[in-house]
């Protein structure tokens, strides 16, 4: 018995050990990313609207402060990913009563054949959310360390298209309040 505790115990301490030595690594990353000038090829994408038009709490004007850019490489499902997509009109509601303006991007990577069927995927939920398209893997192309992880998939863009907060707040709470944190900082340094 004795033996066995030990045992796991040593595959404990070696599994806490690989993760530790992984943070370097991340920060080292993230670190890459914000350096970057990200390049979202917009134009190059087709978008989905809403039938009924994007509602006022999406409009911004033409020049936002921020852009939330994410990125869904969803060749496996991406119906599943527009199931999830109802968490995002929380957090929109919430910067737009904060008097933020921020512009929200979502681009889906459906596989080419599978483009209709999202699209009637997209118009059956009856989503509130611009959508855009790449189903040439463009943005990837462009932005290489996005495809490192999926971590990277989801961030925040600056006027000078350099990344200011990384992750999907739509998936973590953590990262939802540092959204909201940079958010309010940024906006006590433009009323001084």
């Amino acid at each position: 018995m004795y033996f066995k505790v030990t045992i796991y115990t040593a595959i404990f301490i070696l599994f806490l050990g690989t993760l530790e030595s992984c943070k370097p690594k991340y920060n080292e990353t993230e670190n890459e990313l914000r350096a970057l000038t990200i390049n979202i090829p917009l134009d190059s994408l087709d978008v989905l609207i809403p039938k009924r038009g994007l509602p006022s709490i999406m409009k911004t004007d033409n020049s936002p402060n921020f852009r939330y850019v994410v990125y869904f490489d969803s060749t496996i499902c991406s119906s599943c990913s527009l199931k999830k997509m109802g968490i995002w009109n929380s957090i929109m509601h919430h910067t737009k009563e904060m008097g933020a303006n921020v512009d929200y991007i979502f681009i889906m990577n459906p596989k080419s054949d599978m483009i209709q069927k999202f699209r009637n995927d997209y118009y059956a939920q009856r989503l509130n959310l611009r959508f855009y398209l790449d189903s040439t893997g463009v943005t990837i192309r462009q932005n290489p360390l996005l495809g490192k992880s999926e971590i990277y998939r989801a961030f925040v863009l600056n006027r000078e298209n350099h990344i200011e907060v990384i992750g999907d707040a739509s998936k973590n709470l953590k990262v939802e309040e540092r959204f909201y944190d940079f958010l309010k900082k940024k906006m006590a340094e433009d009323q001084d």
